[in-house]
């Protein structure tokens, strides 16, 4: 009888699928994971007693001289060991489970791109696209030609349109620097433009780190493309401690 109620209110706390998607084909996976006793991660937040500390994001545990626990019921009573107020620190947890998340669904979604080219090419037989409607839509909504061409051909302009990827930064609410690139190889990521506001110092060290950090990890380098012979430039660039510089060589008929 005890394990019975247990069981009922458990299943009482738990949100309706529907209320957890937009998405019909999500709730239908979702109800069926749930008739299946499947547990998600949606069960698990809806059982989930958050620790009241970190729920206010009143804890701070990003260096080894902590974890530093600030009072939420009297916040500006003392700082962090480091001296950040309870407003930077939660503006410091924000700002990383952000980050956090989108290189994982960057990572995620760079991979089903791989997966995509390698279908479009014949490499992986085991699967087809199915809904070319689907793909024509989609290719035609980002300006791509679908006329008269065949689906291999909008296909694969549709990969090399969508790996094209950029970030914007921002700091103190203004845009601050943007970093545009797309992949060269299976190993390669090109850095096709990169600027920064000069009065953040260090933007360009920032933004080079951290965009680093969000593409997948089958990428093992970055190419910063070519210095166009400007000194000032080539210097520039070496400062990154680069694994290698290759020569660019131009041919003409005589």
């Amino acid at each position: 009888m005890a394990e019975s109620k247990k069981t009922q209110n458990t299943e009482s706390k738990l949100s309706s699928p529907d209320s957890m998607s937009i998405c019909d084909s999500t709730k239908q996976m979702l109800n069926k994971a749930r008739e299946d006793n499947v547990e998600t991660a949606f069960e698990r937040a809806d059982t989930m007693k958050a620790c009241p500390i970190g729920a206010d994001s009143a804890c701070c545990k990003h260096c080894s001289m902590g974890p530093c626990r600030l009072n939420p019921k009297d916040p500006y009573g003392k700082v962090g060991v480091c001296g950040a107020t309870i407003d930077t620190i939660q503006a410091r947890n924000f700002g990383r489970m952000v980050s956090a998340g989108a290189a994982a669904h960057t990572d995620h979604g760079m991979s089903m791109l791989d997966l995509f080219r390698k279908v479009v090419k014949g490499e992986i037989p085991d699967y087809e696209i199915k809904d070319t409607a689907k793909l024509l839509e989609v290719a035609a909504s980002v300006g791509i030609q679908i006329e008269e061409r065949s689906i291999q051909d909008v296909a694969l302009e549709l990969y090399e349109e969508l790996v094209l990827c950029g970030v914007i930064y921002y700091a103190e609410g203004q845009p601050a620097g943007f970093i545009v690139g797309d992949e060269l190889n299976e190993e390669t990521f090109a850095l096709h433009f990169a600027k920064g506001k000069r009065e953040f110092r260090g933007i360009y060290e920032y933004m080079f780190s951290t965009f680093a950090e969000l593409l997948p990890r089958r990428y093992r380098l970055l190419n910063f493309e070519q210095d166009l012979g400007i000194e000032a430039l080539r210097k520039a660039k070496s400062a990154y401690n680069p694994d290698y510089l290759m020569e660019k060589y131009r041919l003409s008929l005589k």
